[in-house]
């Protein structure tokens, strides 16, 4: 064997190291190729972490384990957030962000997906047309039906309904829904969280984020959700490029931002700032005003 053959077979070894596992069903769920590809990965670590299934990795090693790009990356995350199967956090200094997977949602997904292949599976099987022994079902089936005249009336007489026979109009049928849709009521806090959050293009389905409030509503406290809220209003990431950078507002709850240590010692800190200023300024002797003289006038 030559030297040249034993160098690609060593190159060949090294190259089959470390291969990754990559789930096919993942990609039926929405997730995309690398969307899948990243879950795979993040399925594989939440097995193996010590912290509640939370662990952190950096783009660098993303992109050399999986081979994704940075923006193959983001995109990836946000779908995986969008559809509920991973949530995230930023901790520590220097800043890295943490994952998890939620189990559940993913369980449920794939629960789902399967369901719905044994049900395509049990048409496919069925026998539309033609019984086993080739005769039509019905020996009027390949007899082309004629329409059939549209009436209003019972077999009583009498019409079922006074709009009965009119074809529905799309204005009438828009207006049915918008109706059932005002009825749709938000909670007073959920409306507080709503106001507050800055104007941007992700800030659509109203219900949607609702709905993830209330499913996160007994894990924070609103006025320190708030609080924390307003900081990232006041953030260059989203006061500047217009507001690209500012998730959807269901995408911000499923972070779980208010679980990030950071910010009780930020306000704690804010707020010893704030008594030692007031201390200051309390501490402070009066200042004298000088009371002005007339020219030839002495004081009394």
């Amino acid at each position: 064997m030559t030297t040249t053959n034993i160098s690609l077979i060593r190159l060949i070894d090294a190259m089959n190291e470390r291969p990754i596992a990559f789930n096919r069903h993942y990609v039926s769920l929405g997730c995309g190729l690398s969307g899948a590809v990243m879950l795979s990965q993040i399925v594989y670590w939440s097995k193996r972490s010590s912290n509640d299934g939370w662990f952190y990795k950096t783009i660098e090693q993303w992109e050399e384990e999986t081979g994704l790009t940075r923006y193959e990356q983001e995109t990836a995350r946000k779908k995986l957030r969008d559809l509920g199967f991973i949530v995230e956090q930023k901790k520590g200094v220097p800043c890295k962000v943490h994952f998890k997977l939620q189990q559940e949602n993913l369980y449920k997904a794939l629960i789902k997906l399967s369901s719905n292949s044994e049900n395509n599976d049990e048409k496919d099987g069925e026998n539309n047309d033609d019984s086993v022994c080739g005769n039509p079902a019905n020996k009027f089936g390949e007899i082309q039906q004629t329409g059939l005249g549209e009436s209003s009336k019972l077999d009583c007489g009498n019409p079922a309904s006074s709009d009965a026979g009119i074809p529905q109009t799309n204005t009438e049928s828009t207006q049915r829904v918008q109706q059932r849709s005002n009825k749709s009521t938000f909670s007073t806090d959920f409306e507080k969280f709503w106001n507050a959050y800055p104007s941007c293009k992700r800030k659509t389905k109203k219900l949607e984020a609702s709905k993830t409030f209330e499913k996160h509503r007994q894990e924070f406290d609103l006025d320190f959700m708030l609080a924390i809220l307003s900081e990232f209003c006041k953030s260059e990431q989203w006061i500047n490029h217009a507001g690209d950078f500012i998730p959807a507002p269901q995408v911000w709850l499923n972070q779980r931002q208010w679980e990030n240590d950071y910010w009780p010692k930020f306000f704690a800190q804010n707020q010893n700032l704030q008594k030692q200023n007031q201390s200051s300024a309390a501490q402070q002797p009066e200042r004298i005003q000088p009371q002005r003289v007339g020219y030839g006038q002495g004081l009394v």
